[in-house]
């Protein structure tokens, strides 16, 4: 199909599309059918997302450092 079609395929990591990856977090709390028709009705952190890409801003994903499983005796 792609060849008969000339569709071109890229990935795109999450930070750089971090409005549409939130959107889709967004989507699994949600219980039934949320359309957002303005987009002044988005949640404030994802507008705020959709501003950086607009802007062309570089975003940054951060996630929390895990513990080693270290047991520490001074004796």
């Amino acid at each position: 199909m792609i060849e008969d079609h000339d569709f071109n395929i890229n990935h795109c990591s999450r930070e750089a599309n971090r409005s549409a990856d939130s959107l889709a977090t967004l989507s699994h709390k949600v219980v039934g059918v949320k359309t957002f028709n303005l987009f002044f009705e988005l949640p404030s952190n994802i507008r705020g997302l959709v501003h950086t890409d607009k802007w062309s801003l570089p975003t940054f994903r951060s996630k929390s450092a895990k513990l080693a499983n270290i047991i520490y005796d001074p004796l």
